[in-house]
């Protein structure tokens, strides 16, 4: 993908993530700072053309695979997991990895 993006070189691009978990019902925001006291409401809504966009998440800007790969590492240590007879640990939850990748013609 980054390489891809590195030769669209008529256009402006800006990725960005953020990460959910849907946990009995209820989202939760994966990449929120662990000082944040109070934690904002996370609603979904419907964007035009159909995309689903999550108000109040954190999101964080993405420059390089490896920046990727540590967003996506950092979030999943915030999961909520369990262990079950089947597996020590077991995730209860639904994760939502999503990059949003915006791009302007330079033209």
């Amino acid at each position: 993908m980054f390489d891809i993006i590195q030769g669209m070189v008529l256009f402006d691009v800006k990725l960005t993530c953020y990460m959910i978990e849907i946990y009995k019902g209820d989202l939760r925001d994966l990449l929120l700072p662990k000082n944040v006291k109070e934690k904002p409401k996370l609603e979904p809504r419907f964007r035009e053309g159909g995309m689903v966009e999550i108000s109040n998440v954190t999101v964080k800007s993405l420059k390089s695979m490896k920046e990727c790969n540590d967003v996506f590492e950092h979030g999943l240590k915030g999961r909520m997991v369990r262990q079950t007879k089947m597996n020590d640990e077991s995730s209860r939850s639904h994760l939502i990895f999503s990059i949003i990748i915006e791009s302007t013609n330079k033209q």
